[in-house]
């Protein structure tokens, strides 16, 4: 017997009404769940993306710090390799060719070199840069610094010096056209020599933008007192061409300093430097 079947009208009616309220609140109740479960699980797949967020940003430090790391230490292995100036190609012409073409334009030009004493790597970078100028027609001479009046103990890289004057410029004065003309054979030797990979990092080879070596202060002037050439003895009359060892410690402070190019600006994602040829 089904267990309502003796309960009176007023009963039945009362129960039924408490069930409908009962039914209802059980409908409100799974509406209201399901309100707060969709919302929850909103706010928590916010929180998630952001964490997926997090991740991806971290994963992608991480990424671009290993191939930072990287491309350092290719630019290291670089650096330590011998140095060369192309005098030789595998397969191909030397590239010296295309590095220092139309160097014949100087020829006769003086090219004065001084090498790290101590250094046959060094040594062997200069014998082959005087071996390259020379077929251009240059004129090579080794000095040291007894000519020079210049150590190059810690030197490291290359540096292209020629001579200038203190004096106003004057298009009459023979020995300041002569001054003005190695200033340019110069500089086109410092950016061949960049050319050939033998800058720092971006830089390149001091001398790329002209460097001069003032030749004619007065002896006793303040100039000629702060001058860094003045035991230059005799006096510089061609291009001046100074090669220090590797530029392990200059290529390493270039690297922590984020290995900013010529104007400064880092690159974090800077392409490892090309090895020498």
């Amino acid at each position: 017997m089904w267990p309502f079947a003796g309960i009176s009208l007023s009963t039945a009616t009362l129960i039924g009404s408490i069930a409908n309220w009962a039914l209802l609140v059980c409908l409100l109740g799974g509406m209201l769940a399901t309100f707060v479960i969709v919302q929850t699980t909103d706010v928590k797949e916010e929180h998630w993306a952001e964490d997926r967020k997090h991740s991806s940003e971290r994963i992608a430090e991480l990424n671009n710090g290993t191939a930072r790391l990287q491309a350092d230490n290719l630019v290291l292995q670089t650096v330590l390799l011998p140095r060369h100036v192309g005098l030789i190609g595998l397969d191909q012409e030397p590239p010296a060719k295309k590095w220092f073409a139309g160097f014949e334009r100087w020829a006769g030009t003086k090219l004065l070199i001084q090498v790290i004493q101590g250094d046959p790597e060094a040594q062997n970078l200069a014998n082959e840069i005087a071996i390259v100028l020379s077929k251009f027609g240059w004129i090579p001479e080794f000095i040291d610094e007894k000519r020079s009046g210049v150590s190059l103990n810690l030197s490291e890289g290359l540096s292209v010096l020629s001579p200038s004057s203190h004096k106003a410029w004057d298009p009459k004065n023979e020995v300041q056209k002569t001054f003005a003309a190695l200033g340019e054979a110069a500089i086109s030797l410092a950016r061949a020599l960049t050319n050939a990979g033998l800058g720092v990092g971006s830089y390149p080879v001091v001398g790329a933008n002209g460097a001069a070596m003032v030749v004619d202060f007065p002896p006793e002037s303040e100039g000629e007192a702060h001058n860094p050439f003045r035991n230059f003895s005799p006096r510089l009359d061609g291009v001046y061409l100074q090669v220090g060892s590797r530029p392990v410690g200059a290529t390493m402070a270039w690297i922590k300093q984020g290995r900013p190019d010529i104007l400064g600006n880092k690159a974090a994602d800077a392409a490892p430097a090309e090895a020498h040829k």
